[in-house]
C-alpha cells in the first residue's frame, strides 16, 4: 500500500561545490538550509532515448527498452524576498547571507559594505567616519537616526555611490539623501548584487552548487542535484502580494532515493529566512533624469522587473567532469535588462522625455517593517532609456500611464577598479 506525504512537508538546502557534481560526505552538517515558498524538481529526469533496432517484426520496432542518456535537469526554487535579517554593528561587514549568495550565482557579483556613521557633510556628499569596503558602484543604506520625521522614523533610504574620497571620507551620491544629514546618522551595511559577465561566462570563477530537497520522511522522498546554476527573477509585485526570488536552476546530475546512493536525513536543521516584504507597504519609486541628484517620487500601479540575464549551458560530447554529464560548463546568454511602470496618474514629461532622448535613474526600495537595517531591498538602475511610445493606461478609474524603460551601462563613478560592479545596468540591494 502506497505511503501518503503531505505536500506542505519539505525541506530545501544548497552547499557551494567544491567542483561540479561533488557533494559534501555529511551533507547535513555542510549545507545550508533555507525557508522557501515553494520547489518544483519535476524536471530533474534521465534523457531516455529509443534503441532503433530493426527488427524481423513490425510490432516489435521500437519496443525495447530506452536507453539511458544524460542526467542534466530543470528545477524551480521560489525564495521569500527580504534583507538581511540584522543589523550589523558599527564597523561590521554586510553578511553574505543565502538570499545574497544566490543572487550572485544568478547575476555574478556581489559586494559587502560597512556599517559606519555620517559625520557632516551635505546630503549629495556626506562624510563618512568610514569608508572601509564603500566603492564607486556600490550601494549603501543610510537612516535617518538623529531628527527622523514620520515618513523616514526607522525607514532607510539606499543610493548608489559615485566617488569616493578616502582621505576627506566623503561619499559622492547618484541621488540626494531626502533628509538633512547630521553626525550620527547611520550608514547600514549593505550587500549589493550587481551584474558580472566575468563570474558568469564561465563557471571556475563562481563555482556551481548542490541542492537536497526532502519530501516526506522516507529515503525515497529525497533528491540531491548536483553541478546547478541558475537563472534569477525578482517577482511579487502585485498589489497586497508578498515579493518573491526566483531561482530556475539547471543540475549537472542528479540522486533520488536510496536505490541511487541516498541515505535517509531527517532534519538538515533549522533553515535561514526572514518574513517576506509586502507590496504597497512602505515602497517608494524615484525616477528621475541622470545626472539630476533631486529624489523625483512617483506612483505606480502596476511594476515589472526583468534583469535579462541568463545562464546557457556549455555542453560537451566528451565532457571530463566526473557525473556531469554532456556538459563542459555554463556560461551566460546577454539579455536587456528592462523595467515597466504603470503610473497612478498622467505624466506628460516622459513622452517630452522620449522625444528629447532622456536617460533615467530608476530606484525602487522597499524598505521594511520600520525598524531600520534588516529588512530593506532596493533595485536600482543607474541609466535607463523609454524604449516605446509612452500609452494612457486606465489606473483604476483615471488615466495613468505605462512606461517601458531598458537599461544601458554608466560612465559615472570615478576611481575604483571593479569594472563589473562600477558598470552595471543594475543593482539590487539588501541591508
Amino acid at each position: 500500500m502506497a505511503n501518503a506525504y503531505l505536500t506542505t512537508e519539505i525541506q530545501v538546502a544548497y552547499w557551494k561545490e567544491s567542483a561540479p557534481c561533488v557533494y559534501p560526505v555529511d551533507i547535513a552538517a555542510g549545507c545550508t538550509p533555507i525557508e522557501i515558498v515553494s520547489a518544483n524538481i519535476d524536471g530533474a529526469v534521465t534523457e531516455l532515448i529509443v534503441d532503433n533496432t530493426a527488427e524481423v517484426r513490425a510490432g516489435a520496432v521500437g519496443n525495447r527498452l530506452r536507453i539511458h542518456g544524460r542526467r542534466n535537469g530543470t528545477f524551480e526554487i521560489v525564495c521569500k524576498l527580504h534583507g538581511l535579517g540584522l543589523t550589523t554593528a558599527d564597523g561590521d561587514t554586510a553578511p553574505l547571507t543565502y538570499l545574497a549568495e544566490l543572487m550572485g550565482d544568478c547575476w555574478g557579483g556581489v559586494h559587502l559594505s560597512n556599517s559606519t556613521t555620517i559625520t557632516g557633510g551635505t546630503s549629495t556628499i556626506p562624510v563618512l567616519d568610514s569608508v572601509t569596503n564603500i566603492v564607486p558602484g556600490c550601494m549603501i543604506t543610510i537612516e535617518d537616526k538623529t531628527t527622523p520625521d514620520k515618513d523616514y522614523d526607522g525607514f532607510p533610504v539606499c543610493r548608489r555611490v559615485l566617488a569616493v574620497n578616502a582621505g576627506t571620507k566623503a561619499v559622492t551620491l547618484s541621488e540626494t539623501i531626502p533628509f538633512a544629514v547630521a553626525d550620527g546618522d547611520a550608514v547600514h551595511a549593505t550587500a549589493t548584487i550587481y551584474h558580472s559577465v566575468h563570474s558568469l561566462r564561465d563557471i571556475t570563477v563562481n563555482g556551481t552548487y548542490g541542492w537536497y530537497i526532502s519530501q516526506g520522511d522516507d529515503v525515497s522522498m529525497q533528491t540531491r542535484l548536483d553541478g546547478c546554476v541558475h537563472n534569477g527573477a525578482i517577482e511579487g509585485f502585485s498589489l497586497g502580494g508578498l515579493m518573491t526570488f526566483k531561482l530556475s536552476g539547471m543540475c549537472g546530475n542528479y540522486a533520488k532515493g536510496e536505490e541511487e546512493g541516498l541515505t535517509y536525513i531527517a532534519d538538515l536543521g533549522d533553515p535561514a529566512g526572514s518574513p517576506a516584504l509586502t507590496t504597497g507597504l512602505d515602497m517608494t519609486l524615484s525616477i528621475q533624469e541622470v545626472g539630476t541628484t533631486a529624489e523625483n517620487l512617483v506612483e505606480a500601479s502596476a511594476i515589472t522587473f526583468d534583469t535579462g540575464v541568463a545562464r546557457s549551458k556549455r555542453e560537451s560530447q566528451t565532457p571530463k567532469n566526473y557525473r556531469f554529464h554532456g556538459l563542459a560548463g555554463y556560461s551566460m546568454s546577454p539579455g536587456q535588462t528592462a523595467a515597466t511602470f504603470t503610473f497612478d496618474g498622467y505624466h506628460g514629461d516622459f513622452v517630452a522625455g522620449l522625444a528629447a532622448g532622456k536617460r533615467y535613474r530608476c530606484t525602487m526600495t522597499q524598505a521594511g517593517v520600520g525598524a531600520g537595517a534588516g529588512s530593506l531591498v532596493c533595485i536600482h538602475m543607474p541609466n535607463a532609456h523609454i524604449t516605446a511610445t509612452p500609452g494612457k493606461t486606465a489606473a483604476g478609474d483615471n488615466w495613468g500611464l505605462t512606461v517601458a524603460f531598458e537599461a544601458s551601462e554608466s560612465s559615472d563613478t570615478t576611481g575604483g577598479s571593479n569594472v563589473d560592479l562600477q558598470k552595471s545596468r543594475f543593482y539590487i540591494a539588501l541591508a
